[in-house]
């Protein structure tokens, strides 16, 4: 490498834009995990010719390795050349990519001023972003915007369908998946998502049980498509055996810690192995302290029945920057535990606390011409 990286250099000193050379150094620096290296010699290839599709991924994979470091040289380039909209871009798509919603919905909105029309792709992350910040109605009017017969997109249907879900209106959040569903009849997720709009809250069991059943066709390693169908199978068609064959299956799929979409903790408790829950969960918690993996602790808790410790990881997930109080107001996970008076204090402070900074961004998105 070290020789590689010479030759590349030797280059350089000839040709200053020389783009095959500093994505030589780029990969070469990649290699070597020296990744602010690689990041840096690869925005340079990407910089000499951005339409070059390989400099484009190059620059994207070197960028995922330090997306914070990614971000800070798109500050210093908006800086420099705040008229270029590109740098623009991959600034709030690296934002986004860090869950920074805020900040990348601040960035998207730049820059739609600097580019003075609505580009939908642009719509669609800025959207994505007030999604993920649990801002729905946003996220809905945003992709009002631009879902049209000239801009079909599977993926934007579904989370204008998940939104919809999640503020309560779900005969809405149907018809999207639906047209998700036509537009990529082969994504398992719509399928998931849909079944459980239908079981859960439409309580269409049926329909709720032919969605899970074509989900896990498409995709057969989803663990939470068993845990869905496994507890309709247990709670409402009174189906044990079926029900464990898929609480089961899930403990074969789920057998590694992840940064979010666990869910072996709950196969777990449901096959009726409590402390070895627990045990799963602790291990999560160690390994990822994230509000969403809180959250996950305070439903498991509650679902045994253990009020003092939901209220602790229900807190610690507001904390830790949860947000989604439409999703808790429904879930439920939560049952068991919502009456408590301790438990409805601690929601009833930070309800409050982020409907203030959810109104604040209403008024602001209003103030841009658009009516909720």
């Amino acid at each position: 490498y070290e020789k590689s990286i010479a030759d590349y250099q030797s280059v350089l000193e000839l040709d200053g834009s020389a783009e095959l050379a500093y994505a030589g150094l780029a990969r070469n620096s990649l290699a070597l995990n020296k990744y602010d290296e690689a990041i840096v010699y690869s925005l340079f290839a990407f910089d000499v010719n951005p339409q070059n599709d390989v400099n484009r991924e190059l620059f994207l994979s070197c960028a995922e390795k330090n997306t914070a470091f990614a971000i800070s040289r798109m500050d210093i380039l908006t800086k420099e050349v705040p008229e270029n909209d590109m740098w623009w871009f991959y600034k709030g798509f690296f934002e986004q990519n860090n869950a920074e919603y805020r900040n990348a919905i601040e960035t998207y909105t730049k820059l739609l001023t600097i580019t003075q029309k609505p580009n939908p792709m642009v719509l669609s992350h800025r959207a994505f972003c007030y999604y993920k910040s649990a801002l729905y109605e946003i996220a809905i009017a945003e992709y009002d915007k631009f879902l049209t017969d000239e801009w079909m997109d599977a993926y934007d249907f579904g989370f204008r369908a998940d939104a919809k879900r999640l503020i309560g209106n779900f005969k809405g959040a149907v018809k999207d998946f639906s047209q998700a569903i036509t537009l990529e009849p082969n994504e398992a997720w719509f399928y998931y998502r849909r079944g459980w709009v239908y079981d859960e809250f439409l309580h269409n069991s049926k329909a709720g049980m032919n969605d899970y059943n074509k989900a896990i066709e498409i995709n057969p390693y989803y663990a939470y498509t068993y845990l869905h169908r496994g507890k309709l199978y247990k709670n409402v068609l009174k189906d044990t055996q079926k029900a464990k064959a898929d609480f089961e299956t899930i403990l074969k799929l789920d057998t590694e810690l992840n940064e979010e979409g666990n869910c072996r903790h709950y196969a777990l408790l449901e096959l009726g192995r409590e402390t070895e829950a627990i045990q799963w969960m602790n291990k999560i918690l160690e390994e990822y302290p994230n509000e969403g993996n809180y959250y996950d602790a305070a439903c498991m808790y509650s679902a045994m029945n253990k009020t003092q410790d939901a209220q602790k990881y229900i807190t610690l997930a507001f904390e830790n920057g949860y947000k989604d109080i439409t999703h808790i107001s429904k879930d439920n996970d939560l049952d068991n535990v919502r009456q408590n008076p301790q438990f409805k204090s601690v929601l009833a402070k930070w309800t409050k606390i982020i409907e203030t900074e959810n109104k604040r961004e209403i008024k602001k998105y209003s103030n841009n011409g658009t009516k909720l």
